[in-house]
């Protein structure tokens, strides 16, 4: 929100803030370091004001595309069901094989459709939800 935007501003810009309890006096912050992570503007989400974002140094990480998604989940299914082990049946190893692909076609339907609203914020879907599959 706002506020909290221009009290992180002013902690970068000033190194402090005027303490509240006793009005006039300076508290000095020394010694801070800032990270911070944020999703795109849009669907709800704001965009960080110009005055704080010149502070910081920001870059972006596109998604993997889902061939990408496939080689990286799908060497996880095959390393742990694979036609050399005697343990799996030829049909589970088979199934291991396509859950993949079927998993990543449900999380896409699934953003596609449970879009967040005001109402419903936590409909975010991410690589976090494909990966508590293979956990």
């Amino acid at each position: 929100d706002q506020e909290t935007s221009e009290a992180v501003r002013q902690l970068i810009e000033m190194k402090g803030f005027y303490n509240l309890e006793k009005p006039g006096e300076w508290k000095s912050i020394v010694d801070l370091q800032f990270i911070g992570a944020m999703v795109h503007p849009g669907g709800g989400k704001n965009d960080i004001p110009e005055r704080l974002k010149r502070h910081v140094y920001m870059f972006n990480m596109s998604l993997p595309s889902n061939i990408s998604l496939d080689t990286i989940y799908g060497s996880v299914m095959r390393g742990r069901f694979h036609e050399d082990d005697d343990k799996w049946d030829s049909g589970v190893v088979k199934i291991a094989h396509n859950m993949t692909g079927a998993t990543i076609s449900l999380l896409e339907k699934i953003k596609s459709t449970m879009l967040p609203t005001p109402d419903k914020f936590h409909y975010i879907f991410n690589l976090r939800d494909l990966s508590r599959t293979y956990q």
